[in-house]
Formats: structure tokens, C-alpha cells, sequence
């Protein structure tokens, strides 16, 4: 069952904090339609969970974060013991909407998976140890990470749904 769920579409820096998630499980996913009709000057975060606004040098950081930069839409995370990996550039075109699958799931003997699709392809896998149960994660829209209001950019988010499994 999802614990965070928006379907309107919304533009990130009109939304800042959208939710918490008391329990982060180590077993997730987090889906979310994008659009781009223009370019932003600098690095625009999309979506963030995170349990310290998220500062990456400490897991719990990104979990994940989400970006626009450059025509690419970047996923950084923690990965193993490492705080913030990127896990995926990935291009995308003007006025054309993507949708975007980030799981994190079990495998087998203590090992994880990550793994994103986009439009129900596989872009990139990673499987890694340990996971990480983390509390009190909240989930935010715009530029939550430099502390400095989101630049007014035309991109778009759709059916945001986040989910822990048990």
C-alpha cells in the first residue's frame, strides 16, 4: 500500500515538503511521470527523500534524489556503504513524458538491487549490501538541498507514488 501518493501534476518548486515516511523499509519503490519543456540554468531537484535535508555525505542523505541537469534526469542514492552514488543520466526530449520506476528490493543472502526502468524499460541495475532501515524520511519537491528557492522551471510531475513494502 502506498504511503505517498500524488497524482495531479505539479511543477517541484511550487510543492517543497510533500510527505513523511515514518519507516523507510529496505524493500521500496517510487514511481513518477516527467515532463520537461524547458531547460533549467542550473541543477533542479525534482524529488528527495531524505532524513537530513538532504546533505549526501551520510547514508540517509538520498534516498533517492532526482534531478534535472543538462537535458539528463540524474538518480543519486546511497549505495553499500558509499552516501551518494549516481545511478542513472539519463536523456530526456522536450514535451515528452517519461515515466520513471525506481525499485529497491531484495535478492538473495543479504544482497539488494536497485533497479530503475523508464517506460517499462530497464535503464540501470546495481546490486549492493547493506541496506539501510531509515526513520522519519521526508520526501520534497524543489531545491531542498542548497537551501535556496527553486528556480521557477517549466517541468512537471504526475503520479508520484511511493512505496515500502514489508
Amino acid at each position: 500500500m502506498p504511503q505517498i501518493m500524488i497524482c495531479e501534476a505539479f511543477r517541484p518548486y511550487e510543492v517543497g515538503f510533500i510527505g513523511q515516511i515514518e519507516r523507510l523499509s529496505t524493500e521500496w519503490s517510487l514511481s513518477f511521470e516527467f515532463v520537461a519543456r524547458q531547460q533549467p540554468p542550473n541543477w533542479y531537484q525534482l524529488l528527495l527523500l531524505t532524513t537530513n535535508n538532504g546533505w549526501h555525505g551520510e547514508i540517509g542523505g538520498r534516498v533517492p534524489s532526482v534531478y534535472y541537469h543538462d537535458g539528463l534526469v540524474w538518480v543519486f542514492t546511497y549505495l553499500g556503504q558509499s552516501p551518494n552514488k549516481e545511478i542513472l543520466r539519463f536523456p530526456v526530449q522536450f514535451n515528452q513524458t517519461y515515466t520513471f520506476d525506481v525499485n529497491h528490493r531484495y535478492v538473495i543472502d543479504g544482497q539488494y538491487r536497485y533497479t530503475i526502468y523508464v517506460d517499462g524499460v530497464l535503464q540501470s541495475s546495481h546490486q549492493h549490501e547493506p541496506a539501510f532501515q531509515l526513520y522519519d524520511v521526508g520526501m520534497y519537491g524543489g531545491n531542498l538541498t542548497w537551501n535556496e528557492p527553486a528556480a521557477m522551471v517549466d517541468v512537471k510531475l504526475s503520479n508520484v507514488k511511493h512505496t515500502n513494502f514489508p
